[in-house]
């Protein structure tokens, strides 16, 4: 998610309208590919939602819990990716890049060891109460 990504959450529909200025305004100073981004996005937080809340009706909800489980396991993700982005100038693209891969990597570990360790823990829970009663 990039910044516009993120600053769509905040943009209502009344400064929808100056966006759509401000790109006018852009076009006439001659920066046309900006303008068509700027454009691009005012129409998108114009048509988005509704598509959104049209899809999420429509869908059963075992599919709606599903994406919901997978974008909140995709949020420390974006988390690591804008640390990599905040730490870029501190230790230059490839000192970051490296950073980012190992706290991925080290995230997917904890992803794959983490049921095991529920398991684990239930599994003592459950021995601890065998042994008390007998």
């Amino acid at each position: 998610m990039g910044l516009l990504g993120i600053l769509s959450i905040f943009i209502t529909e009344e400064v929808l309208v100056l966006l759509v200025a401000f790109a006018g305004l852009l076009i006439m100073l001659g920066m046309k590919k900006l303008a068509k981004a700027i454009l691009a996005f005012a129409a998108m937080c114009l048509v988005v939602p509704f598509v959104i809340t049209a899809m999420i009706n429509s869908a059963p909800l075992w599919v709606v819990w599903v994406l919901t489980a997978y974008l909140v396991f995709l949020i420390p993700f974006m988390v690591i990716s804008a640390l990599g982005a905040l730490t870029s100038p501190a230790l230059g693209q490839k000192g970051s890049s490296e950073m980012v891969g190992h706290l991925s990597s080290d995230l997917v570990k904890a992803f794959l060891r983490a049921p095991f360790i529920l398991l684990l823990g239930i599994y003592r829970m459950v021995m601890f109460l065998v042994r008390r009663v007998l």
